[in-house]
Formats: structure tokens, C-alpha cells, sequence
């Protein structure tokens, strides 16, 4: 039993002692988990001489060679001599292979702290990187909605058919109705979604006023007529173009109709006339298509000009595309055989 203790204490007795010393160094005596951990630990952003396990791993061996070598020494006295040396060679074999183990523990421990630094050295450069790309994405997604105000500034006024009269100064919130993303992510996307609606809304559009021009079928002109006006009113609302959502809507009346159930519609008009209704219909297709331009969405604005009616979309001839007469001015006027219904 004496000797599993003294055993036992020649292997744990050391290794505490130089734990002890180092703790006393780097921590002043304080002696905690929080301690033992801090000195087991690389830091890399300290030097190799202030690591603890670096002192560890040279303390350790070198109270191993005292300890083991009091053992080994034990019964001998000191001869500075050929034979003395020799004798001291041949004894402490043990102690100077545990003191020898200082330099591997020590290299070892160097080539940890130096992988360590270099994992903080990547772990900073691509932090430094991400901060940078971050940067790049918040000055390209701020650039994107620079230009996209720029590019509808540069169009300035225009004037269609003398009737309505459009400053291209868009409300800010249009860009980030019409483009989906946020500066960490960069240069936006455009809204799929909603473009596919406006543009399948302007084709309707041309649709049904071709119809109420047409007037082949007179009891569903009104719902034709009405119909095209709701659609004008929303793309006016969505894009924010206030010369028809305000401007023309006060220049409109509203329209009642009755359904076979007797349900009531009402509506506002697009103004009074066929050139306001036009004009109107040109107006948001103009809208449309300068932003498909500005985002470069040629598939959208191929889609808008395919089965363009030039009387609805480029020429005069929606002046006299029915023998009749202007169909819109005639039902307002009630010069007509369905007059449409204006509520008080």
C-alpha cells in the first residue's frame, strides 16, 4: 500500500505542482474551474509566451525530472568528474526522458496556437469580407433604386391626346412594390408576380375598350366600359399615378348599373369622353412599359405589344372606327339606345 502511494504521488504530485506555478502566474493564486479552463485554452490573440498550456507543457516535464530524479539520486553524492558524469548519465535515464518531453510538448503546443491563430486570421478576413460584400450589396441595391428614380425623371412630361398630362415623378415606395430584395442581398429582382398582373391587365384593358368602341353588342358595352375603367383605376392605384387616380377621377362621374338579380353596380368613370378613356389606357400602358425597359424585361414588353390595336394604341382611328359615332360620348349624352345611368 506505501508504495502504490508513493507511486501515486510521484505521478499526480508534479503535474499539480506545475499547474500551481502556472496558475500563480497568469492568474494571481486564484484557483477555479474557470481558471483550469483559461489555462488549458489557446488564445490567439495573445503571443506563444503568454499561453499558459504553453508553460504547462515545459513546467510539467521539468518537476517530472526533479521528482523522478530524487528517486534515481537517492544514496549518491555529487562528482564533478569523468565518472561522476558518466554515473549520473546512466541513472537518470528516466528523469532526463520526462524532462526531454518538454521540447515535442512544447512544439506541439506551438503548432496549435499557430493553427488557432490562423483560424482567427481566416475567421477575420472573411468576416472583413463579408462586411465588404455586404457593402457592395447596400451600394448596388441603393444604386439600382438611384437609377430606376433617374431613369423616370429623365422622361419628364408628356402629354397624351391633349387630355391628360403626366409629370414622371414616381412616389418611392413604387420601387420596392415593383422590385423584390433589401440592400444585405444586393441589386433586387423584379416581381415577377405583380408585372405578369399589369401586364395581363393592360391587354384586357385594350380588350374591352375595342369592345365599347366596337359596340357589336350594346346591352354589354357598359359592362365592357366598366370593366376597362376598374382595371385603369387599379394599375393607377398600384403605380401611383395620381393624373388619373385623382386628376380624372374627379373629372368622372359614377355609373349605376343593374344586374338580372337585380345587384347594383357602381363605378367610376375614366373620364367623360372616348379620348379621356384612351388617353387613360395610354397612359398606364406607357407606365408599364418604362418599367419593363428599366428592368430589361423584354419577354413583358413583347407580351404588351403582341395583338396591339392601332386605333386603341397608336392612331387617331379610334375617332372613327364606329360609323355611329363616338360610342362613349353618345351613351353620356344619352344620345344613344343604352344611355348609361350617372348617379346623383
Amino acid at each position: 500500500m506505501l508504495e502504490i502511494a508513493q507511486l501515486s504521488v510521484l505521478l499526480l504530485a508534479p503535474f499539480t505542482l506545475s499547474l500551481i506555478v502556472v496558475l500563480s502566474v497568469f492568474h494571481k493564486g486564484k484557483v477555479g474551474a474557470k481558471e483550469l479552463l483559461d489555462t488549458l485554452h489557446l488564445h490567439p490573440d495573445n503571443g506563444l509566451v503568454k499561453q499558459p498550456l504553453f508553460w504547462l507543457s515545459i513546467c510539467a516535464p521539468a518537476f517530472y525530472f526533479i521528482a523522478t530524479g530524487a528517486v534515481c539520486w537517492h544514496g549518491y553524492e555529487v562528482s564533478i568528474s569523468a565518472q561522476g558524469f558518466s554515473k549520473f548519465i546512466s541513472i537518470s535515464a528516466l528523469p532526463l526522458a520526462l524532462l526531454s518531453l518538454a521540447i515535442p510538448l512544447g512544439v506541439t503546443v506551438a503548432r496549435f496556437h499557430s493553427t488557432e491563430q490562423t483560424a482567427k486570421q481566416i475567421s477575420i478576413a472573411a468576416n472583413q469580407l463579408s462586411i465588404a460584400q455586404l457593402k457592395n450589396n447596400a451600394d448596388a441595391f441603393y444604386s439600382h433604386r438611384k437609377e430606376f428614380f433617374a431613369y423616370f425623371d429623365k422622361i419628364g412630361t408628356i402629354n397624351f391626346l391633349d387630355s391628360i398630362e403626366v409629370k414622371y415623378q414616381i412616389n418611392p415606395r413604387l420601387h420596392g412594390l415593383i422590385f423584390k430584395g433589401n440592400p444585405e442581398t444586393g441589386t433586387p429582382k423584379i416581381n415577377a408576380e405583380l408585372i405578369s398582373e399589369l401586364v395581363s391587365k393592360i391587354k384586357f384593358i385594350r380588350n374591352c375598350l375595342d369592345h365599347v368602341l366596337q359596340n357589336l353588342e350594346p346591352e354589354r358595352t357598359l359592362t365592357w366600359y366598366t370593366t376597362a375603367a376598374s382595371d385603369i383605376y387599379w394599375i393607377a392605384v398600384t403605380l401611383g399615378i395620381s393624373e388619373i387616380n385623382k386628376d380624372l377621377n374627379n373629372a368622372s362621374v359614377t355609373l349605376t348599373a343593374f344586374y338580372q338579380d337585380g345587384t347594383a353596380m357602381r363605378q367610376r368613370s375614366i373620364g367623360t369622353t372616348t379620348v379621356q378613356a384612351i388617353s387613360a389606357y395610354r397612359c398606364a400602358k406607357s407606365y408599364i412599359l418604362t418599367i419593363l425597359h428599366f428592368a430589361g424585361d423584354e419577354k413583358s414588353i413583347d407580351e404588351i405589344y403582341d395583338g396591339a390595336l392601332p386605333h386603341i394604341d397608336t392612331t387617331s382611328a379610334y375617332l372613327r372606327i364606329n360609323t355611329n359615332g363616338l360610342v362613349i360620348d353618345r351613351n353620356f349624352s344619352g344620345d344613344s339606345e343604352t344611355p348609361w345611368n350617372v348617379a346623383d
